[in-house]
């Protein structure tokens, strides 16, 4: 293929400092950001791109000095990407800075689009931010969860966000309505938990802990505020089923009957919030605090239940 520009040819991009330990993949995204990453993909697993002249599967990470053999069509120029309304998203972020920014996500945006999907909060949040050097999540939150979810804007910012996590110096609450009257004294759910959920051929268990404070009862129901002490995939979801009061809406743990029957209060999604969450700035300068009020369509749910 010809570059339209007439420009030269890069055949090589070294790896800056501040891109060291990115996955090949996703420092490809950032590199041709309306490349498919299906196309990104076919182009790692037939050798089209290589790392220090070998081939490089796509969850390998890059070095400071590495070199990538990228294909001469590669990022020239970038396919103009559609163009997108994000407006409506601006009134959704509540904080935010020069190095990341914290969106009230709403429940049924996945954070990546994809296939079947369509967008995510990553091609709107593009959209809304073109300026910025990266947008990318310092940590997961379900599709259907919706709240707090902090993304940053720099590599140097996300990294240390993402430590912040992994370290255990954020504080993160949700809100979830669970099914049943859940015992006053069950303050701490503290079993491990696979991996990824489903895991069944000696999976790898990892600690998991929940603490639990009961917020107000109805009849056959009760409102928690959950504060995470680790981030395991699904894991209040997880814990609160283990102890056979699962989050009601939820199609993967809960049971279809008992979501049936909070139909007429108007339960139509998963009842968990993703509620605040406070952690140090990344630049050591104070914190990142931000909190998500219930939104109206699960505090209209509470209302019908009273």
């Amino acid at each position: 293929m010809n570059d339209p520009s007439g420009s030269a040819k890069r055949t090589e991009y070294p790896v800056a400092a501040d891109e060291d330990g990115q996955r090949i993949d996703n420092l490809l995204m950032k590199l041709d950001r309306a490349r498919p990453r299906s196309e990104i993909y076919r182009l790692l697993r037939t050798g089209q791109v290589r790392l220090n002249g070998r081939r490089i599967a796509p969850s390998e990470r890059v070095h400071t000095g590495d070199r990538v053999r990228l294909p001469p069509f590669f990022g020239h120029p970038p396919r103009p990407p559609p163009r997108l309304d994000a407006s409506w998203l601006e009134e959704r972020i509540l904080c935010e800075d020069e190095d990341g920014l914290v969106l009230d996500k709403p429940a049924g945006l996945a954070v990546h689009g994809g296939s079947g999907i369509g967008l995510g909060v990553i091609d709107l949040v593009h959209a809304l931010r073109p300026e910025a050097p990266l947008i990318a999540p310092a940590h997961r939150l379900d599709r259907e969860t919706s709240g707090c979810l902090l993304l940053g804007k720099n590599r140097l910012a996300l990294r240390q966000l993402q430590e912040s996590f992994l370290t255990g110096r954020v504080v993160k609450t949700y809100l979830a309505l669970c099914l049943g009257r859940w015992p006053e004294d069950l303050t701490l759910l503290d079993s491990p938990l696979s991996k990824r959920p489903g895991e069944d051929h000696e999976p790898r268990m990892r600690n998991a802990r929940t603490h639990v404070r009961v917020l107000g009862r109805f009849s056959e129901a009760t409102l928690l505020e959950l504060r995470l002490e680790t981030g395991r995939m699904h894991q209040i979801r997880r814990h609160t089923a283990e102890q056979g009061h699962p989050v009601l809406g939820d199609r993967r743990y809960g049971s279809p009957k008992d979501n049936r029957a909070f139909a007429h209060a108007g339960l139509k999604r998963l009842f968990l919030h993703a509620a605040s969450l406070e952690l140090p700035h990344p630049k050591g300068e104070g914190t990142i605090a931000a909190r998500s009020p219930l939104p109206p369509d699960l505090e209209s749910m509470l209302k019908n239940l009273r």
